[in-house]
């Protein structure tokens, strides 16, 4: 295990990413904001460009790991290239019909997980579990009954070697300047990753007075949350997400974690450039 070799720079962007894939989710197009499954669709949707920045607030499974931080965030879509926080992918596949838009991306993205162990007493002398860079593809579907996703990412750094699945679902309500979307997820983590992040090995173990636990299944988490977007005007965006997620038993039976249920709120502006 090493320290964190793609630097703080990726971290600070997390934020609107919950947990691998809980995007911002603006409104129905680029033409007032950009929903990431509805617009992913090239031919029926403009190009936009949404920066801004947001302020969050975290409780982590982790000791001593909570945090509020503040951070940058980007929504560009061109073509059937986009870039969504810590999310950068192609689509490759897409088609509409009766409503429903439907495809396949190639996606990489950098979702934040693990901890730094000198930001806790509890954790002192153990190795970092550092976030990697992840690549794999995305399907998606959108129509009058939500917004579907199914995507899954390999470690492309060779820290873990692992696998992780998922599977969000929300359902966007728009009320005049104002929308919600109740969302809901699921994520299936491989044993390699989950041991990673929450097992401890030999050498932890024998630095710290640690007993040695291992994962060897794979762990399945589920979340619950909503965004919530309120359109100040023609180009700026005010922007709420909150997120809870409930871990796995044998993540939450390991000695590096405090708490069944993490926590994620973060509220900001967007501004479109175009």
């Amino acid at each position: 295990m090493r320290k964190n070799t793609i630097g703080n720079a990726f971290l600070i962007l997390t934020s609107l990413y919950v947990t691998t894939t809980s995007t911002v989710v603006l409104s129905n197009d680029c033409d007032t904001a950009s929903s990431r499954l509805s617009s992913k669709n090239n031919a029926f949707t403009p190009d936009c460009l949404w920066l801004g920045a947001s302020g969050s607030f975290s409780e982590s499974e982790y000791p001593g790991q909570s945090q509020a931080s503040a951070f940058p965030a980007i929504h560009l879509e061109h073509g059937p290239f986009y870039w969504i926080n810590t999310a950068v992918g192609v689509v490759v596949i897409s088609s509409e019909s009766s409503n429903t838009q439907i495809g396949v991306a190639a996606q990489m993205s950098y979702p934040n997980n693990g901890f730094e162990s000198d930001n806790s007493n509890e954790l002192q002398g153990l190795d970092d579990r550092t976030s990697t860079l992840e690549g794999g593809f995305t399907l998606f579907a959108s129509g009058r009954h939500g917004q579907l996703e199914l995507d899954m990412g390999v470690d492309l750094e060779g820290e873990h070697d692992g696998l992780r699945a998922s599977m969000h679902y929300k359902y966007p309500i728009q009320f005049g300047a104002f929308s919600i979307a109740p969302s809901v997820s699921l994520t299936v983590q491989d044993a390699k990753r989950s041991n990673y992040y929450y097992g401890i090995d030999s050498d932890d173990a024998t630095a710290t007075a640690h007993s040695i636990y291992v994962i060897d299944q794979p762990t399945i988490d589920i979340s619950l949350g909503w965004s919530l977007n309120y359109e100040l005007g023609q180009r700026l965006m005010l922007v709420h997400t909150v997120e809870a997620r409930q871990n796995d038993e044998k993540i939450n039976a390991s000695p590096l974690t405090q708490r069944n249920t993490a926590y994620f709120s973060s509220i900001g502006v967007m501004y479109r450039f175009f």
